[in-house]
């Protein structure tokens, strides 16, 4: 794990007193305060922290962040999102559709570029393998990586099974009697596409908890870090050491999970397993390894607080409806809200090009198209959630589609199902944060579920 001289060089690591006594503490946290109060000061005048401060929101509120700057007067349909952003937020169904499903054959042609975005921040290349995030990938590498994605996760060659999964998810909660969320989900979410999906050998190849609690968060983190600092700022001794860190552990899953696609994919080129190795670790990373166990939480959150329908005199959650209650978790509080892009050359009938964000959280909100209950959890049935305007999963593009959602909503399912098996609650109450003053905050912070039987 990495240590205080790691990150800062023997010289100043040696200035940190190896006894735990009050007054050293107490001194640490003295400077801690300073600087702190130092950082608050500048953060309204340099756009590096003003861009560091909104990061800081969109983590914490996510949705809320974008909804509490849609612009109310024009078209409402474009807002400035970031201090530093310099494109557009659509987040109207019309303008969203007709960008969404143009988005490959723009990608074709050159019109647009994706990069290394992830929502409203670029993720540093530093970090990423070959210096490339796999939603980033060039539209040659894509059309090569795509169709072995969805050939494995849906299509002719998917060797995932549904029984195995439900299987998993019983033992894997009935071998806690604490979660810790959202990380035990991420550690199953991460365990099964490994094992299912990739055909890891589960310890011998690869360890699911290692992943999860070393290895996820910190590449995430990194990867948002890096792209803020200068490069001179990224090559300090110390500072590149994190880059690197994550470099060597990049190199050993891509070559474990090669070896992995070599045996379940035998017809998978070797020329090829290195890019299918590599978006497979940014699936588990980024993707599904993260994004289910965001999801899970919210539901046992949602549940946890009895929030609309699910606290209403008779509901039980039940084969019957958990699919809807997982759905509608998803539109309320999307794991992910938007579709980031370059723009290189107009839409047809359009001036304008730069960045742009797909707001596909804010159409799932819309009260023109969800009605006036739109903020709240309602069970709508199964219908509702196969409209066209339910783009969580980007449905309306095929090629640029979530692949995995097959996966991802049997997993959710089975996790949720074992859980309501037992009885078990919440630590410390209420789970959701307030969110900013006026809306409903939905990010959920980590907390406990403790099951007793």
């Amino acid at each position: 794990s990495p240590t205080p001289t790691h990150f800062l060089g023997k010289r100043w690591a040696s200035l940190i007193p190896r006894r735990k006594s009050v007054a050293s503490m107490a001194g640490l946290l003295a400077v801690g305060a300073a600087l702190l109060a130092v950082f608050a000061a500048i953060v309204q005048y340099v756009p590096g922290a003003l861009y560091l401060r909104d990061i800081i929101l969109w983590k914490t509120y996510g949705e809320e962040f974008y909804r509490a700057r849609y612009d109310p007067q024009g078209n409402g349909s474009r807002a400035r999102v970031i201090s530093t952003f310099d494109g557009h937020a659509f987040t109207r169904f019309a303008d969203v559709k007709a960008r969404l499903v143009d988005l490959e054959d723009a990608i074709a042609r050159g019109d647009v570029v994706r990069h290394n975005w992830l929502g409203p921040v670029m993720l540093a290349s530093d970090v990423m393998v070959d210096g490339t995030f796999s939603l980033g990938l060039s539209y040659e590498n894509h059309s090569v990586a795509r169709p072995w994605l969805d050939s494995t996760l849906w299509g002719d060659s998917k060797r995932w099974d549904a029984d195995r999964i439900a299987e998993a998810a019983e033992k894997f909660i009935a071998g806690k009697k604490q979660l810790s969320l959202p990380g035990h989900f991420k550690e199953f979410a991460v365990q099964t596409l490994a094992t299912e999906w990739l055909g890891l050998r589960i310890p011998e190849e690869f360890d699911p908890t290692d992943f999860t609690a070393s290895y996820q968060d910190f590449r995430l983190n990194a990867g948002v870090a890096y792209e803020f600092l200068p490069e001179w700022v990224r090559s300090l001794p110390g500072v590149n050491y994190f880059a690197n860190w994550v470099q060597e552990r990049n190199s050993r899953y891509v070559d474990t999970i090669k070896a992995a696609l070599a045996r379940k994919y035998p017809e998978v080129s070797e020329a090829q397993r290195a890019l299918m190795a590599a978006a497979a670790l940014d699936a588990m990373t980024f993707a599904g390894g993260l994004s289910v166990g965001e999801i899970g939480t919210r539901v046992v959150a949602a549940l946890a607080n009895k929030i609309g329908d699910l606290g209403k005199e008779g509901f039980v959650l039940s084969d019957d409806n958990v699919d809807q209650v997982v759905l509608e978790t998803v539109r309320l509080f999307p794991a992910v809200s938007n579709i980031p892009y370059e723009r290189i050359r107009p839409l047809p009938g359009s001036t304008e090009t730069g960045r742009e964000l797909l707001g596909i959280g804010p159409v799932m909100h819309d009260p023109e198209l969800w009605g006036p209950d739109a903020m709240e959890f309602r069970l709508r049935g199964a219908e509702a959630y196969q409209a066209e305007h339910f783009v969580a999963f980007a449905g309306l593009n095929p090629h640029r589609s979530c692949p995995g959602t097959d996966i991802a909503l049997k997993m959710l399912r089975e996790l949720i199902l074992a859980l309501n098996k037992r009885q078990w609650q919440t630590k410390g109450g209420n789970v959701f944060s307030s969110g900013p003053p006026g809306f409903w905050g939905y990010m959920t912070l980590p907390f406990q579920v403790e099951i007793s039987a």
